[in-house]
């Protein structure tokens, strides 16, 4: 996905191959896929009351994915503010994600590079899109979060396991959280559109209706900052 927006040329001199690219890089179809696996986990759960089991093959990847977007859609508490760092906390952070191996922080990216978290980031962005109100927070966490994955300001994203952030780095270093908690921080992030629901959220998983995160991808490119008027928008009024 990332070779498909270094690809754009955001002028509008040349049609590109933004399509193609995208859709060659299966990026989106990863995101229905995580969608759906998480809109079955939770018609199990909320429909017949059912336990579910999510399993891959290490268990640090697309576990967290699923088994996270099933517990913002089932439980209203991790869909305010405090309520969804703490889900990351627990379920990525806790649960030993290897950040820094697939992220590639402050090391050569290797064949366990995978921006799996980014991916679920995005996933939660789908969600934000579809049911706005029923979220505290606004997808510009989810941006931050994002950033402060790979910006190695803080302790909450180092290294490999929780094992070793607390023996070798939250000594030393900040926490994220503590940071975006801040009352002045809260502020920049809460919806002020939050309407508190107790039913469970099922994901809409077609194709059509999911949104490009271009706050994220676009982030750093000329498109973003400079994009091209619509022809609509210069019709006389």
């Amino acid at each position: 996905m990332a070779q498909a927006v270094a690809n754009v040329v955001g002028d509008g001199s040349e049609a590109g191959t933004w399509i193609n690219d995208v859709a060659a890089s299966g990026w989106y179809d990863s995101i229905g896929a995580l969608l759906a696996a998480a809109r079955c986990v939770v018609n199990e759960v909320a429909d017949f009351r059912g336990s579910v089991l999510v399993h891959s093959i290490d268990g640090w990847d697309r576990v967290p994915q699923v088994t996270c977007l099933a517990m913002l859609c089932l439980d209203g508490r991790h869909r305010t503010q405090k309520g969804f760092l703490r889900l990351i906390q627990k379920e990525w952070c806790t649960f030993g994600h290897p950040f820094s191996g697939r992220l590639a922080l402050s090391e050569t990216p290797s064949s366990e590079y995978s921006p799996v978290f980014v991916q679920w980031l995005e996933c939660v962005y789908q969600l934000c899109c579809q049911r706005p109100q029923a979220f505290e927070f606004t997808p510009s966490v989810l941006l931050r979060l994002a950033y402060e994955a790979f910006s190695n300001r803080y302790g909450t994203f180092l290294l490999n396991s929780d094992k070793e952030r607390t023996r070798q780095v939250l000594p030393k270093t900040l926490s994220l959280w503590s940071e975006l908690l801040r009352p002045e921080e809260v502020a920049d992030w809460q919806n002020a559109d939050f309407v508190p629901e107790t039913a469970p959220l099922r994901p809409n998983v077609c194709q059509l209706d999911i949104a490009m995160w271009k706050q994220y991808w676009f982030r750093y490119h000329l498109h973003m900052h400079n994009p091209v008027p619509h022809p609509s928008s210069q019709l006389p009024g």
